[in-house]
């Protein structure tokens, strides 16, 4: 019905763009009013004019029937537009937006108007309330589709294998469906994971925003969380999957590394386990891992206090060793040196005799030495004197009387 609707304003919009086309179309690029014989022998000239830029356009005066000069060439000025016409394809525009159910179109504010994004919401909301039944039909397209696809499913993936899903947000992930779960002691087949051909299925389609814009909406909104009260709560619990909901290069690798430390985002989606007893799984192994590091910490004091006891016990018993070594050699030490100072005494008085001996001897002859020198220093004397008083006398000889 929507279509029926659109084609008669969308019939008068391109004939109002038809008929500006033609108008345009039909006037000249060149309007030179002229009159006959003004050209001649400057053909090429004005054949160039609307090509090159030639500075001037010579022509050939011409004259009338009377003899008298014709004006020289004019240019005329360019047909405007209809406004009226104009005005006309604007009205079949405003007509087509008016039936399509877009009565404004929120891309075409003028430059410089400030609009708030809530206004171009609900702009946008008139839209898409106005012409909802363009989604609507390709929702019951798609759903039709999905459930002769469900139908065919349980004939053709009846077998265990691995099957690539993707989800979402685009990631492709690997399952395995009609998988056989064994019993460990028996070997016997107690039930079947995933079984493709039991049960019922049925297809939803959701339409609206594709998941990137979600995911930038959820991130808007999960920074919003974290500046309220529930924001400490949230980073510690849930601040992986805040990470990831960003849009930016590495975020999953960041979100990986904090999904290390958080309890909550270890729980296996495909286990069989509940999430809940995974949780509990998942702290009772903390505490282990816990009373084990304390459990080993003791262990290490006491390894250290042993071994400082131990270190201990052994300098005492080396101290005592050292001491009792110092003793015996101190002790033998005083003996060596009693037995040194009774010879070096024994030594000193023989060499103290020996050497009274030596001295006495050498006084002796010292003294001898010092007799015959005397002696002969006496006798000289007594010679000179003998001398001495002969000449005395033989002078007193030879003086008159």
């Amino acid at each position: 019905g929507m279509i029926r609707d659109l084609r008669d304003p969308a019939r008068m919009y391109n004939y109002g763009q038809t008929t500006m086309t033609e108008v345009a179309a039909l006037q000249p690029k060149a309007p030179w009013l002229i009159a006959e014989g003004q050209m001649e022998g400057h053909e090429a000239a004005w054949r160039d004019a609307n090509r090159k830029p030639i500075v001037a356009l010579p022509y050939k005066p011409v004259t009338d029937a009377n003899g008298q000069t014709m004006p020289p060439p004019m240019r005329q000025p360019p047909m405007a537009p209809a406004p009226g016409l104009a005005q006309w394809i604007q009205g079949a525009q405003s007509d087509f937006m008016a039936v399509a159910g877009m009565p404004h179109d929120p891309g075409q504010d003028a430059k410089g108007e400030v609009v708030s994004g809530l206004a171009i919401k609900r702009r946008q909301g008139l839209s898409d309330i106005s012409h909802f039944d363009f989604a609507d039909n390709l929702t019951r397209s798609l759903k039709h589709v999905g459930t002769i696809i469900s139908d065919l499913i349980p004939h053709f993936y009846d077998t265990q294998r691995i099957q690539r899903i993707i989800g979402d947000d685009g990631a492709a992930d690997t399952t395995t469906i009609n998988e056989k779960v064994r019993d460990p002691m028996t070997q016997a087949i107690t039930r079947v994971k995933n079984d493709m051909t039991a049960g019922l299925y049925d297809t939803v389609v959701d339409t609206g925003p594709g998941y990137q814009t979600k995911r930038e909406e959820a991130a808007d909104a999960m920074l919003q969380l974290l500046a309220t009260p529930l924001g400490e709560m949230t980073a510690k619990v849930a601040g992986d999957v805040v990470v990831r909901s960003l849009d930016f290069p590495d975020a999953d690798t960041i979100a990986d590394r904090m999904a290390a430390m958080i309890p909550g985002a270890q729980i296996d989606k495909d286990s069989d386990i509940p999430p809940k007893a995974q949780m509990m799984i998942k702290g009772l192994q903390q505490q282990l891992q816990q009373m084990q590091q304390s459990h080993l910490a003791l262990e290490l004091e006491l390894k250290t206090k042993h071994g400082l006891e131990q270190m201990r016990q052994q300098a005492e018993t080396a101290r005592l060793v050292m001491k009792e070594k110092a003793e015996t050699e101190r002790t033998q030490m005083e003996l060596a040196t009693k037995r040194e100072d009774t010879h070096l005494r024994a030594t000193t008085a023989a060499h103290d005799t020996h050497v009274r001996a030596i001295t006495a001897h050498d006084v002796a002859e010292i003294g001898a030495a010092a007799g015959i020198m005397k002696s002969h220093v006496d006798g000289e004397y007594t010679r000179r004197q003998a001398e001495m008083a002969a000449r005395n006398a033989e002078s007193a000889e030879k003086r008159p009387i």
